[in-house]
């Protein structure tokens, strides 16, 4: 409505502050100020800890020794610098890892990695996922446009936003 959460939204206020506003409390605040820590907290350790693997992988650094000290120095070093010194462009790359690194790591890979297998490499075995090629077809057409759906937001093309402040 006129002084709903929307509003508080376009005119840029916190919703935290809009909650303690509207209850009177300022509990709300400090719970959402623990909550949105312990967000950034455990994002932060799930992409460190898949980093650490990717990068011992990918640069044939060994997990034991001083292999973990240099993976470690090279995934905290950088990101610690860019989380202190640039915190919105470190806000902005946790969210853009989170949605294109999803659908790709998580959706279109594990596909490339079935069509290879099944298609290009004639590996056997139980098939896992039924349906053949439309079945994968299908789930990397639904990443790619999860993918676009991202980007034309992001460019300024698509506006869900809005969209959604006008169904107050």
């Amino acid at each position: 409505g006129e002084s709903g959460l929307g509003r508080a939204f376009a005119e840029g206020m916190p919703a935290t502050e809009f909650l303690r506003q509207a209850i009177g409390s300022s509990l709300v605040s400090t719970i959402a100020e623990y909550f949105a820590f312990f967000a950034l907290v455990t994002s932060f350790l799930g992409m460190t800890l898949g980093l650490f693997d990717f990068l011992s992988d990918g640069l044939g650094i060994k997990e034991r020794g001083w292999g973990i000290i240099a993976l470690g120095l090279i995934i905290i070093v950088p990101t610690y610098y860019f989380a202190v010194n640039y915190a919105r462009v470190f806000i902005v790359a946790m969210s853009t890892s989170g949605s294109y690194g999803d659908a790709i790591l998580n959706g279109i890979m594990p596909v490339m990695m079935v069509w290879i297998g099944r298609y290009s490499r004639k590996l056997g075995g139980v098939p896992l996922v039924p349906g053949g090629r439309p079945v994968l077809i299908a789930i990397v057409l639904f990443y790619l446009a999860s993918l676009g759906l991202e980007l034309g937001e992001q460019l300024g093309l698509l506006d869900f936003q809005s969209r959604i402040l006008t169904l107050d």
